[in-house]
């Protein structure tokens, strides 16, 4: 986001500077201001002075070097129009004059007038190979993407024997809204544009003891899985899939780069790694993880031992993998865009001689926007609590550190009303979807601290809590106090290993239930109906299964029905006039209304099963194998009562599952089920029993079809003395020719349901 700055006076300026911590170590351009000159002028600069969350922009690595750009003049459908709505423009110190003379009433400009709103949308350093004055649209040049094989290449850097990089632009976008009849005749129009690429600083250390015995004679490093394509807006960056971003660094001689080192003796760092990539989310799939792979040759003063005595030289390879991620959940392994990220990291060890099995070392990142911060200065003190997070996510976990914090005042874990770091709320969604506040913290070890010495204006935070055992999200909720007063607040999702939530079904129906070619649903028809007293109606049942609708509170079975009369005069007297077939509901069902259908996700593998996504056989059934029947979805969903069948056979069940359909009460229809496996059905059956669960109970029968084709039995099965006969980990055979049927179905990534926000919760 970008943010202006604004000074009230010279000592409010002097007071933010002296607050500055050390999270840049690089010189503040000078930036002259542009002048007016006659007509419409664009200005892209893109910094201003620095704040302690934020770094501008380093003249010297060419970051803020703007040579050219692409204006675009879109009108408010997102439009343009007119041989001047687009343009390149050369820039000078950031500034280019876009039009002169009568400017405002120029329709090949603003073709919908002065008084009209237009958006002003700006490509600076294109780096691509699509022609951009041939997009027309903002939706397509939201899609355009920047291609640049030598983003990860800083300024001056050292590629190798002294050839020193140059001319590095770096790609920027921005947009503002425009009235040009509100204007003056000769007006600056600021743009503020962010950089699409990633920035990567890694300070270097070495420990006292492993500095006594190796002395370096170079730092080269590597960037691993670096994004060479990058979307010129952010507005799709989560669903850019991986093969679009064009990831390269992989090849076993990739070009290396040689840091800064720090000649000095008592250097804070001994040296500096600057280097790019455009956004990369790898999310689980580490293969596609961006990293910085870095040799640092030497002479080793000592055996491996670790006693001294011979010199051991690793002047070619001593590798280690420097990992850019923030944490190991799913979302921590982002890159956004126009951000830095920043570590110092201290070897104390030596690295692998073998460039594919690199030492992994542990750093502490801290991330800044790439920009300028909104920070409002007047005569009072300065005042702010920044924290690095709003959302941290806790996965089968029962602490986290992820929070970072910097804040103009210490913080305290309790000083009464003065400071504090504090748990405000703990609750979680029960199995009817309705929130439930945790009254006793201390049961569940639920805490919120700051980690190391409690004052600091800086560090991190410490969130812990016993991991849920009721299969439901934990959402705790923490606030943060400083000694001026000012408050901040964070969430934190607990998940357990297996969690559980409730997605309210609205009605159910099957595919191959057709009406004049076309499937028939609670919200299809009316139908015309031929007038003949024998003409079928829409099916909504067969003998197994009734399609249901939740209604009020309830489950009803609904039908097509259609009104007729007896027509006693006239020439079609003696007989029936039908009217349309319409949908109504029917017969109520009498036990378990819940139509919740159940979202069940697993964070990793069990003892008791195997975590991925079962196969299908060739005809899109599940495969009935015994491998495949002991795995479990990583994210699958539990069909509704709204799916209740009578018992039937294996195969009809299988049909039945292939065709089933559920609806949503927010309208996602999901029609692609299947039969479980018996891991699947161990799941839902051990949980469904326990009064804590958040998943009421869909496995009300005793026998249940799986794709093994066998009947299984759940934990329901009681004798006549009253014996309870536990789940029984596998079949008890095939002698039972009908059981009951819960389909399921495998949730895709690209789902909404996928989204940390769905259901608000």
């Amino acid at each position: 986001m970008i943010k202006k700055l604004f000074i009230a006076n010279l000592a409010a300026l002097l007071g933010l500077i002296a607050l500055a911590t050390s999270c840049t170590q690089e010189e503040l351009p000078a930036l002259p201001e542009p002048s007016v000159s006659e007509g419409l002028v664009i200005d892209l600069r893109t910094s201003s002075i620095e704040t302690r969350a934020t770094e501008v922009g380093n003249d010297n690595l060419r970051e803020n070097t703007i040579e050219t750009a692409h204006v675009f003049i879109f009108k408010a459908d997102g439009t343009r129009e007119g041989s001047e709505s687009y343009k390149k423009l050369t820039f000078t110190n950031g500034v280019a004059t876009l039009a002169s003379g009568d400017w405002k009433n120029n329709t090949n400009m603003f073709p919908e007038g002065p008084d009209a709103q237009y958006g002003i949308y700006v490509v600076a350093n294109y780096h691509g190979t699509e022609d951009l004055s041939q997009i027309f649209t903002v939706d397509d040049l939201k899609a355009a993407m920047d291609t640049d094989t030598d983003i990860w290449k800083p300024e001056h850097g050292n590629l190798g024997s002294n050839n020193y990089y140059s001319g590095k632009l770096f790609t920027m976008t921005g947009d503002v809204n425009f009235q040009p009849s509100v204007q003056e005749n000769n007006y600056i129009l600021p743009v503020p544009v962010t950089r699409i690429a990633v920035k990567i600083r890694i300070y270097i250390n070495l420990a006292e003891d492993f500095k006594a015995v190796f002395t370096p004679t170079g730092y080269r490093s590597i960037v691993r899985n670096h994004a060479t394509k990058g979307l010129l807006w952010a507005d799709d960056e989560e669903r850019t899939l991986s093969e679009e971003r064009g990831l390269a660094g992989n090849g076993a001689e990739e070009q290396s780069v040689e840091a800064w080192q720090q000649q000095q003796p008592d250097a804070e760092n001994a040296a500096v790694v600057v280097v790019y990539t455009y956004p990369n989310r790898w999310g689980n799939n580490a293969l596609d993880e961006t990293f910085v792979l870095l040799n640092m040759p030497g002479e080793y003063i000592g055996n491996s031992d670790g006693n001294t005595g011979n010199v051991e030289e690793y002047k070619s390879s001593n590798y280690y993998k420097i990992p850019i991620r923030l944490g190991t959940s799913a979302d921590q392994m982002v890159l956004n865009r126009n951000t830095i990220y920043q570590t110092t990291i201290t070897i104390d060890r030596l690295g692998q001689t073998e460039i594919d099995k690199p030492v992994e070392l542990k750093p502490k990142f801290e991330v800044v926007d790439w920009d300028e911060e909104t920070i409002n200065i007047s005569d009072d003190d300065v005042r702010y609590l920044e924290l690095l997070k709003d959302v941290i996510e806790m996965k089968n976990i029962s602490e986290t550190t992820e929070q970072y914090f910097t804040s103009s005042s210490g913080v305290w874990n309790n000083s009464g009303t003065t400071s504090y770091v504090r748990v405000v709320e703990a609750y979680y969604y029960d199995k009817m979807n309705q929130k439930q506040t945790i009254n006793n913290l201390q049961r569940y070890h639920i805490n919120a601290s700051i980690v190391g010495e409690e004052g600091s204006r800086y560090g991190y935070l410490e969130v812990t809590s016993d991991i849920p055992t009721n299969n439901g999200i934990r959402y705790i909720e923490v606030e943060v106090k400083n000694e001026q007063g000012v408050t901040a607040t964070f969430l934190v999702k607990q998940y357990p290993l297996e969690y559980i939530v409730a997605v309210p079904g609205w009605y159910s129906y099957r595919t191959d239930f057709k009406y004049n070619g076309s499937t028939v649903t609670y919200e299809s028809g009316p139908y015309e109906s031929p007038q003949s007293d024998d003409a079928e109606a829409p099916k909504t049942s067969g003998s197994d299964f009734k399609s249901k609708v939740y209604y009020n509170g309830s489950i009803y079975q609904y039908r097509y029905n259609r009104e007729s009369e007896w027509v006693s005069t006239g020439w079609f007297q003696g007989y029936y006039r039908y009217g349309d077939w319409e949908v109504e509901r029917y017969s109520k069902q009498s036990d378990n209304p819940n139509n919740n259908m159940y979202f069940v996700r697993i964070t990793k593998t069990s003892n008791k099963y195997t975590l991925a996504v079962p196969a299908l056989d060739k005809d899109g059934y599940t495969d009935s194998s015994n491998e495949n029947n002991q795995l479990v979805s990583p994210a699958f969903m539990i069909a509704s009562q709204l799916g209740t069948v009578t018992t039937q056979g294996y195969n009809s069940a299988k049909t039945h599952c292939r065709e089933y359909a559920e609806k949503s009460l927010d309208g996602e229809v999901y029609e692609d089920w299947r039969l479980p496996t018996e891991k699947e059905l161990w799941i839902i059956d051990k949980y469904q029993g326990d009064d804590e669960s958040v998943i009421d109970r869909v496995l009300a029968g005793a026998y249940y079809w799986a794709a093994s084709g066998k009947v299984l039995l759940t934990n329901e099965e009681e004798d006549w003395w009253g014996n309870v006969t536990e789940w029984n980990e596998g079949t008890i055979g095939t002698g039972y020719s009908s059981a009951y049927i819960r389909c399921i179905r495998d949730v895709k990534a690209n789902e909404p349901i996928m989204q940390e926000d769905y259901l608000n919760q």
